[in-house]
């Protein structure tokens, strides 16, 4: 059961990783944009 779950984590993790990734670029490219 342990090991069925871990590829279930393993893409939760990407897909979270992913979202904040873009989140953090998004915020970045606000206050770049914000400065202008």
């Amino acid at each position: 059961m342990q090991h069925a779950a871990l590829p279930l984590q393993n893409t939760l993790n990407s897909s979270l990783n992913l979202t904040w990734k873009q989140l953090t670029d998004a915020d970045a490219l606000f206050m770049h944009t914000k400065k202008i």
